[in-house]
């Protein structure tokens, strides 16, 4: 997949998992992407492993504890950056 592609392909899912858990949406494009979603408990602690299974399953990645332990991880768009970066070293690794 192209990479402008794939990056929307993203976007769009990872903003649509969230969105599928309401309350998203009356903010904008950039108040979802900056939106914290486990401070504003939009998911909880068992809501966390199954974004990462339905992440993992969906773009075939794998979530390593650092990415857990990064600032990312705290916003759907650093959730957003994170499964690209992942994408981006697994096209890597395949070259």
């Amino acid at each position: 997949m192209e990479s402008g592609r794939q990056t929307q392909s993203v976007k769009d899912a990872v903003t649509g998992y969230f969105e599928s858990k309401g309350g998203l949406e009356d903010l904008s494009e950039a108040d979802k992407l900056a939106y914290k979603y486990l401070d504003n408990r939009l998911i909880d602690s068992l809501g966390i492993i199954q974004m990462v299974a339905t992440f993992e399953s969906e773009f075939g990645i794998r979530f390593e504890p650092k990415h857990f332990e990064s600032a990312d991880f705290t916003t759907i768009g650093g959730v957003i950056k994170l499964v690209e970066g992942m994408l981006q070293d697994r096209e890597r690794s395949v070259e």
